[in-house]
């Protein structure tokens, strides 16, 4: 079976960020990664419009994951939670 490629367009419903718009590619291999961004370029977790890096004290660095069930050609994407330490539910 062949992997289908989704556009997940991400608008921001408040006026604190500064990317007001997202798009980003996802397929069963390429999940996207929800995280908090890092001021530090070095560590290559800044906030774009082609991630899902925010620039937030309240988001973990690993926080969630969107992804696709490969299983099924009409699965919809699904958001993972990833458990840590810090998460708040």
């Amino acid at each position: 079976m062949s992997s289908s490629v989704f556009k997940v367009t991400l608008v921001a419903l408040n006026e604190t960020d500064d990317i007001k718009q997202r798009e980003l590619l996802l397929s069963p291999t390429m999940p996207i990664q929800i995280g908090r961004s890092s001021r530090t370029e070095s560590k290559n977790i800044t906030a774009a419009a082609s991630n899902c890096y925010l620039r937030s004290p309240v988001v973990s660095r690993n926080h969630a994951i969107i992804t696709v069930d490969e299983s099924s050609e009409v699965s919809p994407p699904y958001i993972a939670q990833r458990l840590e330490a810090y998460s708040v539910f």
